[in-house]
């Protein structure tokens, strides 16, 4: 016979199988709490695998490995307590959007459209959807102009519009520069 607490730890299992763990912000700021209140600040910058719960202490992982050496005793609770927090916070942000190209043959309009569509059906923010906006644009020139605008702060419709005025602006340029050719090579 399985108790009700077997039974709801293998459905648990079963869903983070399904599912993945359930990392929010609010269950690292609960185990942080948590930590604190037993007092293991030290023992989990030393050895976070063994004092904390299994889905969590990846997060905590990746910061320890990154800050290790720049840690190694010295680093404070304070300071591990923030980066785990930013660390989330980038991760859920970057790891939720896929890298999308835009395809030759693909208009612009499409282009956007699709990784719009994308960005809402993952909830990625603003930020994400002007990186991969920017880093996918099929055309080199266009891709470092709209790489320059979103390093100046613009928000997202005004980069969308940008990016739209100079892809057509661009392609009169090229046929303008056609006709010059054909007419200097007297076709």
């Amino acid at each position: 016979m399985v108790t009700k607490a077997e039974l709801e730890k293998m459905l648990e299992n079963v869903r983070n199988a399904v599912m993945g763990p359930r990392i929010t912000e609010r269950t690292i700021k609960w185990d942080i709490r948590d930590i604190e209140e037993k007092g293991l600040q030290t023992e989990v910058i030393m050895a976070p695998r063994e004092t904390m719960e299994t889905d969590i202490w990846i997060w905590w992982m990746k910061v320890l490995e990154e800050e290790r050496k720049r840690i190694e005793g010295r680093g404070t609770w304070e300071e591990f307590k923030e980066r785990a927090l930013q660390n989330f916070h980038k991760e859920k942000g970057q790891e939720i959007m896929p890298a999308i190209v835009q395809t030759a043959r693909e208009s612009m309009e499409d282009w956007i459209r699709r990784v719009e569509r994308v960005a809402k059906d993952v909830g990625a923010s603003k930020e994400v959807i002007k990186e991969k906006l920017c880093v996918g644009i099929y055309n080199g020139q266009l891709r470092g102009k709209a790489l320059k605008w979103k390093n100046q702060s613009i928000n997202l419709e005004e980069l969308k519009q940008g990016i739209m005025l100079e892809s057509e602006n661009m392609k009169y340029r090229g046929r303008a520069q056609q006709g010059r050719r054909a007419r200097r090579e007297g076709k």
